[in-house]
């Protein structure tokens, strides 16, 4: 049957399968105990990555962008007219990489897609009706609406390797709490055995805690170090500010069949 886009955006959560996860942890796979916990870290680790990278880090979905729902608040009438500024927008779809255009709509009216020319790897808009054309005024007064499928084909393996090492250290707090060596933040950091002997107590729930109250620049407590990976994967685009579209993601789902057998 013929798919059916809902603009109800979905819930997402971190593409990881947690049975890998608690392979690398030498977790048993027959152990259960702790995947409630270990799927909220995941998740909680997975959303910070991106918030630190300002973009969506999803397998493949459908998403839309709306360059209709942009709100332009009468801006100011320079003169004379021939050096007023048009309204421009974004020309790179918010999600990527792009994987094809589904649907596009300018003012209200369906065009053909095939038809658009776009950069898979980035998201770039190079054309919507057949030729590539600057489109930063064609998106805004054209009402552009884009639907289509973007993410990854499969998490990237450093994207995953900083979530495990971020997820690490959570989990060796988490053993070392239960088998007694410590009540959480009260776990020995260093020890010195000359004369009388000493022990320095670290009172943050992890090491990257630790080395985020240390520093003037801190990196994030979460993530530690780990943040370095994901530099590569920010959106710079979305924190230079402009006319960026509404992003939503959508559902599709396949139409119910009237119950025929035949």
């Amino acid at each position: 049957m013929t798919p059916v886009a809902d603009a109800k955006a979905v819930v997402l959560s971190a593409p990881i399968d947690l049975d890998t996860v608690k392979d690398d942890l030498g977790i048993p796979a027959s152990d259960s105990t702790s995947d409630a916990w270990l799927q909220r870290r995941i998740d909680g680790i997975w959303s910070r990555f991106q918030i630190y990278t300002q973009r969506p880090l999803t397998l493949a979905s459908a998403w839309a962008d709306d360059w209709g729902a942009l709100v332009q608040n009468a801006p100011a009438r320079t003169e004379p007219p021939i050096i007023r500024a048009l309204s421009s927008a974004s020309v790179f779809l918010r999600v990527f990489p792009v994987q094809e255009i589904t649907k596009l709509t300018l003012n209200g009216t369906d065009q053909d897609v095939s038809r658009v020319i776009f950069d898979h790897g980035d998201g770039k808009l190079i054309g919507i009706d057949g030729f590539a054309r600057d489109l930063r005024t064609a998106l805004v007064y054209g009402r552009a609406r884009v639907e289509y499928v973007a993410g990854f084909d499969t998490v990237p393996p450093d994207l995953y390797e900083a979530m495990l090492g971020a997820l690490q250290a959570q989990w060796n707090q988490r053993q070392a709490s239960q088998s007694g060596l410590g009540p959480v933040g009260m776990l020995p950091s260093r020890i010195n055995a000359i004369d009388v002997g000493e022990v320095d107590v670290n009172l943050t729930p992890n090491f990257f805690v630790e080395q985020a109250t240390r520093r003037g620049v801190s990196p994030d407590p979460l993530l530690g170090s780990y943040s370095i990976l994901l530099d590569p994967y920010i959106d710079w685009r979305s924190m230079l500010g402009g006319a960026y579209p509404t992003t939503v993601a959508i559902e599709v789902a396949s139409e119910a069949s009237n119950g025929d057998t035949g």
